[in-house]
């Protein structure tokens, strides 16, 4: 389960991938006519304390599976944490009214600490992903205040394996979750749905990732589901606009697979309670977003529990001259 994090980052609450409209439709949110560029940081943090009374250690002779955390001999009591950062250049063209393509170039810095011991650190280019994105599937586009408008989006694309994924530790290969990359092509499927009445609204969206299999080291992740659910209210005052939200978000992905076998300390749901904000003043856009996990339900007893996530972006939106004509 520690991939979904560090992965499945892709799609946080609104992270500037909301509906792309044309002129003659009713704007959802502040950024619908606006290509961007973003920069956004994500965090994560995972932690877990072992007893060797209660599991007991096994030598890593490979360094290479997955399976949850593997103990260290020697040691009575063990406790393990991982940190998952991400900065991330993001971009948005829309080409149209419904077509929209979005781009992702993350870097990325992953630890490992052991009773405070930091063992190693995993940095560098990420995996980078390309989505387009069918706005409007289903729309209506009512003016009146009094009415309620709604939008469904689909969306589709690829991420590309340029991260490294045999970074090595004194000669010993580090687990498949922490490398900086994956090493396989995998595909995306989206769906977006968002409804707004007056100033309050509810956006659901859907996200599947698709893995393939890593034939040089003989392994590949879960596939993996994330929803989110947020209800949000648009403020505005003296030119700025604020849009708070609250909601949920999950995730739940299949066991990994190692040497055509499943790994039993992978795969797993996990639910979080959300809170977060955007304010939107002239062309920029910044975000802000926290996740506090409610209920982690992972396979098997190894893997890490992840306590919480956090988001900080920033964007400069630019005015789409083909739907503003």
């Amino acid at each position: 389960m520690q991939k979904l994090l560090g992965i499945c980052m892709l799609f946080l609450a609104f992270n500037g991938l909301s509906c792309d409209i044309c002129n003659m439709s009713v704007s959802l949110t502040p950024d619908d006519t606006k290509n961007r560029i973003s920069l956004l940081y994500r965090h994560r943090f995972a932690t877990k304390t072992f007893s060797t009374l209660v599991y007991t250690p096994v030598p890593n002779t490979s360094g290479s599976r997955h399976s949850g955390a593997i103990l260290l001999p020697g040691m009575e009591d063990q406790t393990h944490t991982e940190t998952f950062s991400v900065m991330d250049v993001r971009g948005v063209y829309n080409f149209n009214d419904r077509i929209r393509l979005i781009g992702s170039l993350p870097l990325v810095r992953n630890e490992r600490v052991i009773n405070n011991a930091s063992q190693f650190v995993v940095s560098g280019l990420g995996d980078p992903f390309v989505l387009g994105k069918y706005d409007n599937l289903v729309r209506t586009n009512f003016t009146e205040e009094e009415k309620s408008n709604h939008r469904v989006t689909l969306g589709g694309g690829i991420k590309i394996p340029l991260g490294e994924y045999d970074f090595t530790n004194n000669g010993t290969t580090a687990q498949h979750d922490i490398q900086a990359g994956t090493g396989t092509f995998d595909f995306l499927f989206s769906l977006d749905y968002i409804l707004k009445y007056k100033k309050t609204g509810l956006m659901f969206t859907s996200n599947y990732k698709m893995n393939t299999y890593n034939q040089k080291v003989d392994y590949m992740f879960g596939n993996t589901l994330n929803s989110t659910l947020n209800l949000f209210y648009t403020i505005k005052r003296k030119g700025i606009i604020l849009l708070p939200y609250i909601g949920t978000y999950i995730e739940q992905g299949n066991k990994d697979i190692e040497e055509r076998n499943y790994e039993d300390n992978s795969g797993g749901s996990l639910l979080f309670g959300a809170t977060g904000i955007q304010v939107f003043v002239k062309s920029f856009q910044l975000d802000a977003l926290y996740q506090h996990t409610l209920i982690n339900k992972l396979n098997g007893s190894l893997q890490l529990d992840t306590r919480n996530r956090f988001q900080f972006g920033i964007s400069y939106l630019i005015n789409n001259k083909r739907n503003e004509s």
